[in-house]
């Protein structure tokens, strides 16, 4: 029975953890967010430019099918950013940015470049590529 009294005294002195142990969990945590973060935002960033590409794609198809089925088929003007929003497709990523080139259907093509993503190569749509 003695015993059974020492235990409890014990136990009730235990008062949970030490502020040292809470800031160790704290920096432990900081550390893991810090590396966590940067990751998670590059991985945003490279949804949003693969969303991108396919808008673009699409945007390229829908171009298409308007000159096949127009009987005067027109390409769309210098501002294509301009002419993929009203069409319904916007770009995302960060530094992203589309440029179109040639005269005719047949070699009209559109490059999309993203400059956040370091070493990627433009990706082209149409055209002779």
């Amino acid at each position: 029975m003695n015993k059974l009294v020492e235990l409890r005294k014990k136990l009730k002195n235990k008062k949970g953890f030490t502020l040292m142990e809470m800031l160790i969990v704290i920096a432990i945590i900081v550390i893991l967010l810090a590396i966590a973060i940067p990751s998670f935002n590059n991985s945003l960033n490279k949804a949003k430019t693969v969303a991108d590409e396919a808008n673009v794609r699409s945007y390229y198809a829908e171009i298409m099918v308007k000159n096949m089925t127009e009987k005067d088929p027109t390409l769309p003007s210098t501002d294509i950013k301009g002419a993929m929003k009203t069409a319904g497709y916007e770009l995302q990523a960060k530094g992203a940015d589309v440029t179109a080139s040639g005269t005719t259907v047949d070699d009209f093509k559109l490059t999309y470049t993203n400059d956040s993503l370091k070493d990627a190569d433009p990706f082209v749509v149409g055209g002779d590529h």
